[in-house]
């Protein structure tokens, strides 16, 4: 497998939900993406069944996607969702309720949480 991190580097990062030890031992990694594929550090194209596991498959590089992103990142890149809030969660909040099934009516985003050590 060809990609440029040195054992030192692989070492330092433990994979959530990654069996780390076979892993680094031949590491498979991504390299870049576009539209439903990656491409690992081989040039290899692996379909993304996963759609990152807490997004939508609406595919990578998608031009109306990124050109959203680089619209809010020049406002707010980032807004604390502990003891503040931020415009756009709650209006995303409430678009989403709309499709959910009678009584489920409300939304908590979340992400990752790695436990370190």
């Amino acid at each position: 497998m060809s990609h440029n991190l040195t054992q030192a580097q692989l070492d330092a990062h433990w994979m959530a939900y990654t069996g780390n030890r076979q892993f680094k031992k031949d590491p498979r990694i991504i390299a870049s993406a576009a539209g439903k594929y990656y491409t690992d550090s081989d040039g290899r194209k692996i379909f993304d069944g996963l759609s990152g596991l807490w997004t939508c498959g609406l595919g990578h590089s998608v031009a109306a996607i990124n050109e959203a992103v680089a619209q809010q990142v020049k406002t707010l890149d980032y807004s604390p969702a502990f003891q503040f809030g931020h415009e756009k969660s709650f209006l995303l909040a409430e678009q989403i309720t709309e499709f959910m099934p009678t009584g489920l009516n409300r939304i908590f985003f979340t992400g990752l949480w790695l436990r370190v050590g």
